[in-house]
């Protein structure tokens, strides 16, 4: 499976949605690719090769909303989108539309809708409180939660995203 199969089976409201991504280009320290709709595609690419179709889906979505929350970031001069995650996790929960195209390639719209929302979140698991923490990772998809955030990190190379997310499911 490719990317470009997974788009062009989306329904045509999400396809305009990732293709406003392309004009939207994020921090280079976090985000070195040249947009957010390419960093969708290089998230995906990486859940594909693990052949978990959960993952897969949450690589698709993850960002989806990103260009209806952008707003520029005076310290930096960039955009920054807050609330992209839950407008997403909510969109996913609320659409059937989206529900069907993510069942279609036999994940869980629960469960990705789960992991979209709290892509950012895990993120900040380090200063979390001990118990936050514990109860965080105490729900039942946060391994694969961690896995994403793998896929989902720009800053290392294909191979040690992929290599670190198989540590991780395998584990």
């Amino acid at each position: 499976m490719k990317f470009q199969f997974i788009f062009d089976h989306a329904p045509q409201r999400i396809q305009d949605m990732f293709l406003e991504l392309s004009q939207l280009r994020e921090r280079p320290d976090f985000h070195p690719e040249e947009s957010a709709a390419k960093h969708i595609e290089i998230v995906t690419d990486r859940c594909i090769a693990m052949d978990n179709a959960n993952l897969i889906m949450t690589g698709f979505f993850h960002d989806l909303f990103k260009a209806k929350t952008a707003r520029l970031n005076p310290k930096n001069g960039f955009p920054t989108c807050p609330g992209h995650d839950t407008m997403c996790e909510r969109f996913i929960n609320e659409n059937e539309e989206a529900q069907a195209f993510i069942k279609s390639f036999k994940a869980n719209p629960e469960v990705v809708a789960w992991l979209v929302g709290q892509h950012m979140r895990i993120a900040q698991i380090g200063v979390m409180r001990a118990s936050k923490q514990e109860a965080f990772r105490a729900q039942p998809n946060f391994r694969l939660l961690e896995a994403f955030h793998c896929a989902d990190n720009m800053l290392v190379t294909n191979e040690e995203a992929i290599t670190q997310m198989n540590n991780i499911l395998n584990a």
